[in-house]
């Protein structure tokens, strides 16, 4: 009996059209509502990288509800008309996850919104950050008039209560965003064939951050990492520009007020080795206790500079401990996979746990490990089943 109020909660969302206003006709002086199609077309789950290894089943994991936010422009304003959620397969339920071994196949849906000027935002895997709830019927999200009032967030990074990384930010899915504007005319200015569907591209907002340890015994002790599930904790810092935190209710990327420079992150892996051309390594897959590999980031930004340091990574209980002191320099930008490779040395100091020194792992020519591409840039959701 417990379940029912979310049941209706789900078929009132998920039915009817994609406004919150009650259902009838107009009032005196109000527009009759139009009704307007949508195409959500296919993802673009690809990336630029050629890995060394191309064993790919699934590309993308997305949850099969897709929030909607519909805007309405009123003079120079742009309020919140209504929120909505679709379904990206309807013959899928609101809580499947659909596994994706190719592109999504398009999917359409329609509206019945009154005549002017519209601009919606469809936010697929938005359940992977924190919604605003405050963006109800009537709120004013941004002024064309004045260009210093910052939109407010649309979705943004979920903050952990898990005991492992309780506290800092994470994203275990990666968010994609379709931005639109369109212009609903009067119903008797439309010709007998209705309003042209409006197409949505949604597109991939987050960058990926690869950590693979290599199992690799150091020349003289024969440290390396054990057969076991192990936590990275690190931290990135940005030089140059904010990092984003999420997706603003217009559509665009979020920047706090106050700026993003320091981001501290936690990942852990699995306790299995998986065999590239050059080793064996352990990785952050989607069945870690902690997958949180992707970091938002938008294509506007470009390439971000950042350095990652105060790194720490932990093994089993009563098990070897790891650090390095040193700072990386690495890249952040939109669609893209940048990370880092460990090994061990033979370096370590004890107290209460042997802590073992790290460097930066490289091949057989001195070379740093590429860590984007030995592996498929999808391999992180297959990594369970190899």
């Amino acid at each position: 009996m417990k379940k029912y109020p979310i049941l209706l909660f789900w078929a009132a969302l998920l039915t009817g059209g994609c406004s919150d206003e009650p259902s009838g006709k107009p009032s005196a002086g109000e527009e009759p509502c139009v009704e307007v199609g949508f195409r959500l077309e296919a993802v673009d789950t690809d990336t630029s990288l050629e890995p060394m290894t191309r064993v790919t089943s699934y590309k993308e994991w997305f949850s099969n509800a897709c929030r909607l936010l519909i805007l309405k422009k009123a003079g120079t304003r742009w309020i919140v008309d209504a929120t909505q959620t679709v379904l990206l397969d309807t013959d899928a339920g609101p809580w499947a996850e659909l596994k994706l071994a190719e592109a999504l196949p398009p999917c359409s849906f329609s509206c019945e919104l009154r005549p002017g000027d519209y601009r919606i935002v469809a936010a697929i895997n938005w359940q992977a950050g924190d919604w605003n709830t405050e963006l109800v019927p009537g709120k004013v999200v941004a002024d064309d008039a004045d260009a210093t009032l910052p939109a407010p967030p649309l979705i943004t990074y979920s903050i952990s209560t898990h005991w492992m990384n309780s506290g800092y930010r994470q994203l275990n899915r990666e968010v994609f965003v379709a931005v639109a504007d369109f212009t609903v005319p009067k119903s008797g200015d439309l010709h007998s064939a209705g309003m042209p569907a409006v197409t949505l591209r949604a597109e991939r907002r987050v960058a990926k951050f690869r950590v693979l340890l290599k199992d690799k015994r150091s020349p003289v002790n024969e440290f390396s990492f054990e057969k076991t599930a192990h936590t990275v904790r690190l931290r990135f810092t940005s030089k140059t520009k904010p990092f984003a935190e999420g997706i603003d209710a217009l559509g665009g990327m979020y920047y706090g007020p106050s700026g993003l420079y320091e981001l501290p992150w936690c990942m852990s892996t699995m306790g299995e080795f998986h065999a590239s051309r050059t080793g064996m390594y352990l990785m952050c897959q989607s069945n870690s206790t902690v997958f949180s590999p992707f970091l938002f980031a938008g294509p506007e930004a470009g390439e971000v500079p950042l350095e990652i340091a105060d790194i720490h990574i932990s093994g089993a209980s009563g098990g070897f401990t790891y650090k390095t002191d040193e700072v990386f320099t690495r890249t952040l930008s939109c669609s893209t996979i940048t990370g880092i490779v460990f090994e061990t040395t033979d370096i370590y100091d004890y107290s209460q746990q042997i802590l073992i020194d790290l460097v930066e792992a490289v091949d057989d020519a001195g070379i740093p490990e590429n860590a984007a591409a030995l592996f498929d840039p999808f391999y992180e959701w297959n990594a369970m089943s190899y």
